[in-house]
């Protein structure tokens, strides 16, 4: 449960006082850029899996080049957009890891993660409220984050 100062936004145990300080304001800013990031993340992924389900292979076949090129180049700019917000969020959240020593997780030789990439974000949107915006969660700070990690780098894996 999130400490009584810090209930308002849903910190858990002051993790992000430790590392940004206790300025109210502050705090305030980075769980907004934090959630406003994750959230850009996640609608872009959505966006990709929209053109990705209206525009099936035997559907874009069929289009003319100048329609399948523009159609690409629609693609290219969401994944763009989705890899920056992810990059964005990966880079507020590196002090966190830091000082909770969260590491990458390495994947081991054989495993196979079958997660897609609409998938992987909305787990890392889950873990990332449950981080900042107050929605329950049975983990510990560091498990918390340590998931958050591992899915925020799955999400950047499949982005490429």
């Amino acid at each position: 449960m999130p400490c009584t100062k810090c209930f308002e936004k849903g910190f858990k145990c002051g993790v992000e006082e430790k590392v940004w300080g206790s300025s109210r304001q502050a705090l305030e800013k980075l769980s907004d850029s934090l959630l406003d990031a994750g959230d850009q993340d996640t609608t872009y992924v959505h966006a990709l899996d929209n053109l990705d389900q209206r525009f099936p292979a035997t559907t874009v076949s069929a289009m003319s080049a100048s329609d399948r090129a523009f159609l690409s180049q629609i693609e290219l700019d969401h994944r763009s957009a989705a890899r920056q917000a992810a990059r964005t969020l990966y880079d507020l959240l590196q002090p966190i890891f830091e000082k909770l020593s969260v590491q990458t997780l390495s994947v081991q030789p054989g495993s196979k993660n079958d997660e897609n990439l609409l998938q992987a974000a909305l787990k890392m949107d889950r873990l990332l409220n449950a981080a900042l915006a107050g929605a329950q969660s049975e983990l510990s700070d560091r498990g918390l984050y340590s998931q958050l990690r591992a899915s925020l780098d799955r999400v950047l894996e499949l982005l490429g």
